[in-house]
């Protein structure tokens, strides 16, 4: 049987700051694992709905868990709700095992990834600069004032003067940190320990800005020209891609170059930089096994606290479920 978790049913562990820490726990073994070389198998497969719109599947495959799944690509990194579906299944014979809604998990797959590397490459950090308020910064937010606990403060920056100082309200509130709405991209970022771009619409970054000795998160985007970095990357080894657009079946993904990997770093078998003034990027852009982990947690939360609705598909008769 089935376990299908709805949003509500995820809510609690959403809402429970204290909750995170499991997802950093599996995300942290999936990197060691992923060092390792058990990083499994990924497949990217879109499917056009209409100009520039797909619908978007995706699978995982690692030794622990296999995952599906399902969204609207169309060129936003913000979806209606009930937009994102995700399965999770075991990898043994790939019974399924529950449905969950991905509105919010989906954040957490991206940020938490982030918040990991954040609490080994920067565990001193006190002023964190981010761009972006929307749901990844939301996510971003969380996921690094719960890695750190020296942080003082944040300051963050969006193009919209309300978005930014409403984020700000909200966050400062939620954490009982200060979470400061400054008026330029370069007033987060001067003098920041910690830098991250979650904003839509490119780069918002400039070299000179990055105060020395920094960790820059990155998920994705343009390189900052002009800006020295040590690169640092989660691990030797990605899932191995079967991707339409980029590679073919059995290829080996594609590793950027890097410096040093996470889990190195985590078991110290390399520095975090190799000079105090060095800036350091931490990149987390796909590629990589973070499906399981985070689908995982949330599986194994619900069925500790008895969340969601256990429905069996292979059922010969009809079941009635109760609505509201």
């Amino acid at each position: 049987m089935a376990l299908v978790l709805t949003r509500g049913d995820l809510r609690p562990l959403i809402e429970d700051l204290t909750e995170l820490e499991g997802a950093f726990q599996r995300v942290e073994e999936a990197v060691l694992q992923q060092e390792e070389g058990e990083a499994g198998y990924a497949t990217y497969l879109p499917a056009r709905l209409q100009e520039h719109q797909h619908l978007a599947l995706y699978t995982t495959v690692r030794p622990s868990e296999a995952t599906v799944r399902i969204w609207p690509d169309v060129g936003s990194t913000e979806h209606p709700p009930e937009s994102h579906v995700m399965l999770l299944l075991d990898v043994s014979h790939g019974q399924l095992r529950a449905i969950l809604a991905g509105d919010d998990l989906n954040v957490l797959r991206t940020s938490v990834p982030v918040g990991v590397g954040v609490k080994h490459l920067a565990p001193e950090a006190t002023v964190y600069g981010l761009l972006g308020t929307g749901e990844q910064a939301g996510g971003h937010i969380r996921a690094v004032a719960h890695a750190v606990s020296t942080l003082e403060r944040v300051r963050v920056y969006s193009r919209t003067p309300a978005n930014r100082e409403q984020f700000a309200a909200t966050w400062s509130e939620k954490l009982g940190i200060e979470v400061e709405a400054v008026d330029s991209a370069e007033a987060a970022v001067r003098e920041a320990d910690v830098v991250s771009n979650a904003a839509t619409g490119g780069n918002l970054l400039v070299a000179e800005w990055v105060k020395p000795g920094a960790l820059i998160t990155s998920v994705g985007g343009p390189p900052i020209p002009g800006l020295d970095v040590r690169i640092v990357i989660p691990a030797r080894q990605r899932p191995s891609p079967i991707w339409p657009r980029f590679h073919q079946p059995g290829q080996e993904a594609p590793i950027v170059r890097h410096d040093a990997t996470l889990a190195q770093v985590i078991r110290g078998e390399a520095p975090i930089r190799e000079q105090e003034d060095q800036i350091v990027l931490y990149t987390v852009a796909a590629p990589w096994s973070w499906d399981g982990p985070i689908m995982q947690w949330a599986y194994d939360w619900a069925v500790a606290h008895d969340a969601g609705t256990t429905i069996d598909f292979s059922a010969s008769e009809r079941t009635e479920l109760a609505t509201s």
